[in-house]
C-alpha cells in the first residue's frame, strides 16, 4: 500500500511541473500564429505598394491567404477575364491556437468567419485591423494586429493595450477637406 501512495505521489509531482509547460506551450502556439499573420499582412501590403497590382488579403474560417487578380488571356492573348489566385510566393497561415474575434477594414466590422480585403494598386489601402484570441479565453488574453494603410508592417500588440490606430490619429490629416490645402500649417 505505501509502494502505490509512493507512486500516486511521484506522478502527482510530475504532472505539477509538466502541466504549465503545456500551457505555456499552448500560449507561445498562439503567439507564434499572431506573429506569422502580421507577417503575411505586411508582405500584402508591400507587394500592393511595390508591385503595383491588385492584392487581397483572404480569411476563410481557419485560413488565411494573400491572393493577387490576375487577367485570364484568350489564345489570341487577349484579356477575357480577372480572377482571384493565390499568390504561391506567399504561404497562407492556417489558425490553429488562435481565432479571429473581431476584424475591421476602415472601421467597418467584418465578419469574423470569412472575409476579403482588397488593396487596390491606385488607391489608398484600408486600415486594417484584427483581434486574435485561443479558444475559451477572453480576448484580453490576445493579440491585436493593426496594418495601418501607409505602412508597409503589421503591428501584433496585446489586445488590452490601446490601439495603435488611435495613438496615431494625428498622423492622417486630410488638408484638403480642411480647406487648407493650400495654406501653410
Amino acid at each position: 500500500m505505501i509502494e502505490l501512495i509512493i507512486v500516486i505521489l511521484l506522478f502527482a509531482i510530475l504532472a505539477a511541473f509538466i502541466a504549465p509547460r503545456v500551457l505555456r506551450m499552448d500560449q507561445r502556439r498562439a503567439a507564434n500564429e499572431a506573429s506569422q499573420i502580421a507577417r503575411i499582412l505586411g508582405v500584402a501590403a508591400r507587394r500592393a505598394s511595390l508591385a503595383s497590382e491588385v492584392v487581397a488579403v483572404d480569411f476563410d474560417t481557419d485560413r488565411l491567404t494573400v491572393l493577387t487578380l490576375r487577367r485570364v488571356q484568350d489564345s489570341r492573348g487577349r484579356a477575357v477575364r480577372s480572377e482571384w489566385v493565390e499568390d504561391p510566393l506567399i504561404e497562407p497561415v492556417i489558425l490553429g491556437a488562435t481565432q479571429v474575434r473581431r476584424a475591421f477594414a476602415d472601421g467597418t466590422a467584418l465578419r469574423p468567419d470569412r472575409w476579403r480585403v482588397e488593396f487596390p494598386a491606385a488607391e489608398p489601402r484600408p486600415m486594417l485591423s484584427l483581434v486574435l484570441a485561443p479558444p475559451r479565453q477572453p480576448e484580453s488574453a490576445g493579440w491585436q494586429i493593426e496594418l495601418l494603410p501607409d505602412d508597409m508592417s503589421a503591428i501584433k500588440s496585446s489586445a488590452s493595450a490601446t490601439s495603435r490606430s488611435a495613438q496615431n490619429a494625428w498622423r492622417h490629416i486630410d488638408l484638403d477637406a480642411q480647406n487648407r490645402g493650400e495654406k501653410a500649417w
